[in-house]
């Protein structure tokens, strides 16, 4: 028996189980546009959840191509018992907190919005050892090959693993694609691998001090960028001799105390400790401790034993010799995705940080797993788009969208690179991710969610929706990119999603789910009626800095209003030979332009060339 219909039969013979307490949902979780949340029965509505994905799997006429950017956690998580505490649930209770079997009963309302491909962010068990916030970073990776617990429903009888299995099972029904990121580089500090196999860490003499990535002097630094810049990897510049003493050999016994802190001893009795990552690139980035997190050592060479740039991103030439391989820690890494795709059937991965890997490495772990699923999907977490990502074997990389599609003349800039077909590889269409800002809280609010999501629409590359964008989500979940040092004080770790129990705004009265239904509905409509079976050429049009307009296949007009002033373009400024018909999202009519093109602020249209 599947566990899709384990879980489900579980359900049904405690359908009238007695429970004391109400238990609400976002009215949304049930496909309905409204902001309401209702009291239900939850045993009766996981129950019914399953019994609607049943149903739908029968029809079979799913077209979904977006992908849905899922953090479990986060994104089911919901004060279900109205007391404002969602990370304490009293024993007899469903997880407040986000799990798998809740993200399972939103998998019907994820395929009326047009989702295709499910992309979870990492679902591990979490280190415990410095955790930020009160749940931990996700990227915290205590054993990848084991599940976080705190994602899986105490109610049942069933494991994680189960529980995750049954996820992907529900998935495949509605023939949605399930795509898991992967930490290869890191883990956590208490990592329990560093148990059995502490060759695998770097180890530093445990002083009591805080341990502080090294420091190069402005000469040095020059020196380390202009070799990398010129791809000169011989020899490059170590960090001073004060800070190479800090690191020691490998420890001949290592321990776990009761608050999660793992301890090495040295043959002289010294304790060592595992050192936090931080920033490898560049040697002087700012950014603060990773406090919870350390990096693997790939390479075993007694004058590279240490941490810095030049051993854990930009290897030095000497480290890329076969000798030096850890050869026990390639092997473990290689076989993680074989495991998740033959225990659960996956269909891709997200690599974290994949560039900053070992090419031979990379390209092994890449192997192996095309070798167990000849399919298996891979994209990259680049933000560059080159033909080396292609080469290496991704079929995507995350691209750096994010970070222009605000910026009016930026996105003239990625068109206009569609237009000469310039991109070597495919990239992900969206104004945000979990580690940028969100596009509701730019200016223009959800006016410029809803206009840049319309003009991404008609881009021939990946449609990508971070979880809450639908939603009107302001609060960002990582201030990892693109914040300010304010910013950054504005969210604690405590305000942050990524590493505290939060959730998304189901009950937001300004979300878009209905319009981005309504742009996939008309996308259809516009591809048939004017027979385009693909978007492939695009042609960017001259206009005034604040509009964007490009033609898509010679027959759809595309406009944006990037001003917060409402405009009347001439049509005679667009240069077209054609007559205009403006094309109503909503209700799929064309009416006939004369003169003027009338845009609302941050706004956006779509026409058809006749």
């Amino acid at each position: 028996m599947s566990e899709f219909n384990s879980l489900w039969n579980n359900l049904k013979n405690n359908f009238r189980i007695k429970y004391n307490y109400n238990y609400f949902i976002p009215e949304l979780w049930l496909e309905k546009n409204t902001n309401r949340k209702i009291n239900i029965n939850p045993y009766e509505f996981f129950s019914e959840r399953l019994a609607r994905i049943f149903e739908l799997s029968k029809e079979k006429s799913f077209n979904g191509e977006i992908v849905y950017n899922l953090f479990v956690r986060y994104a089911t998580a919901f004060d279900h018992l109205g007391n404002g505490d969602i990370l304490n649930s009293p024993a007899d209770t469903f997880r407040q907190t986000g799990t798998f079997i809740k993200s399972i009963a939103i998998l019907p309302y994820l395929k009326k919005l047009g989702v295709g491909i499910i992309y979870l962010l990492p679902v591990t068990s979490i280190g415990k050892y410095r955790k930020k916030g009160n749940l931990g970073s996700p990227y915290s990776i205590n054993n990848p090959y084991k599940l976080d617990e705190n994602l899986a429903e105490p109610l049942f009888e069933m494991t994680a693993e189960q529980q995750f299995k049954a996820f992907i099972e529900a998935a495949k029904l509605l023939d949605m694609k399930v795509i898991m990121e992967f930490v290869f580089r890191t883990a956590s500090v208490d990592s329990e691998l560093a148990l059995h196999h502490p060759e695998w860490f770097y180890w530093i003499y445990d002083t009591g001090e805080e341990f502080r990535p090294p420091n190069f002097d402005t000469e040095t630094l020059q020196v380390i960028k202009q070799k990398i810049e010129l791809g000169d990897f011989d020899k490059l510049p170590s960090p001073s001799s004060n800070y190479l003493n800090k690191f020691a050999k490998i420890p001949s016994r290592v321990t776990y105390s009761k608050n999660g802190k793992i301890t090495g001893y040295a043959d002289d009795g010294r304790q060592l400790t595992i050192p936090s990552a931080f920033a490898d690139w560049p040697p002087d980035d700012n950014q603060p401790l990773w406090t919870d997190v350390t990096y693997l050592k790939l390479h075993n060479h007694l004058d590279f034993n240490y941490i810095a740039y030049n051993t854990v991103r930009m290897y030095d030439r000497i480290l890329q010799q076969k000798q030096y391989e850890n050869c026990s820690l390639w092997e473990h890494i290689r076989q993680i995705i074989p495991y998740y795709i033959n225990h659960f059937g996956i269909d891709g991965a997200m690599v974290d940080m994949g560039h900053a890997m070992p090419d031979k490495l990379m390209k092994s772990i890449i192997e192996e797993a095309r070798k167990t699923k000849s399919d298996f999907i891979f994209w990259e977490e680049n933000f560059t788009l080159t033909s080396k990502s292609k080469e290496e074997g991704y079929d995507a990389v995350l691209g750096y969208v994010p970070f222009d599609s605000h910026i009016c003349w930026k996105m003239k800039e990625i068109i206009r690179n569609f237009e000469k077909k310039e991109f070597p590889i495919n990239f992900f269409l969206t104004p945000e991710n979990h580690n940028t800002k969100r596009a509701a809280s730019r200016e223009g609010g959800n006016d410029f969610s809803k206009m840049i999501w319309l003009v991404l629409s008609f881009l021939p590359s990946i449609r990508f929706i971070h979880n809450g964008f639908e939603l009107g989500e302001k609060l960002p979940v990582n201030t990892g990119l693109g914040f300010t040092e304010e910013e950054i004080k504005q969210f604690p770790t405590e305000r942050l999603p990524l590493f505290s129990a939060l959730t998304l705004d189901w009950e937001n009265t300004d979300n878009i789910v209905s319009y981005i239904q309504q742009v996939n509905s008309a996308l259809e409509k516009l591809k048939s009626h004017l027979q385009i079976r693909k978007f492939e050429n695009l042609e960017l049009l001259d206009t005034c800095d604040h509009l964007l307009a490009f033609v898509v296949e010679k027959k759809i007009l595309c406009i944006a209003n990037y001003s917060h002033k409402k405009v009347a373009l001439p049509i005679k400024d667009l240069k077209i030979k054609a007559e205009l018909y403006h094309f109503d999202i909503i209700n799929h009519t064309s009416n006939k332009v004369e003169n003027y093109i009338p845009l609302e602020a941050f706004s956006s249209s779509v026409f058809v060339l006749q």
